[in-house]
């Protein structure tokens, strides 16, 4: 597998909701799930499975508050995932420049201009 995107080989943020989700939490303070329900625009089934896949991922743990209300907080694994994952993100773009950069030097018969194809 191409070295590029072994940060973003992640099974456990799939979706860009898993992503937001992580980006919501924090580890030293408990979030409650109608803020995050709300804040996606999820139901709470759809936040529930969510949850269950991050925390099964060690990326975040629950607990139940006062009166019984749920709570989510980010684990330090799912904090370091979440800052390497973005970073891939955020990288990306200048790699797939370099990527086209060097192809195109290498092997410009890969690349064809949109004038020059056949209708």
């Amino acid at each position: 597998m191409s070295t590029v995107f072994l940060a973003t080989c992640d099974h456990v943020l799939p979706t860009l909701t898993r992503l937001h989700l992580l980006c919501l939490l924090d580890t030293h303070e408990w979030r409650r799930p109608l803020f995050l329900c709300r804040s996606t625009g999820s139901t709470q089934d759809q936040l529930k499975r969510h949850l269950n896949a991050l925390r099964g991922g060690g990326y975040i743990t629950t607990r139940r508050g006062r009166e019984r209300v749920g709570l989510v907080r980010l684990t330090p694994l799912g904090a370091r995932q979440r800052e390497a994952y973005l970073a891939t993100l955020a990288a990306l773009p200048s790699w797939a420049t370099e990527q086209i950069t060097r192809a195109r030097g290498d092997r410009p018969d890969w690349f064809v201009t949109t004038g020059a194809m056949n209708p």
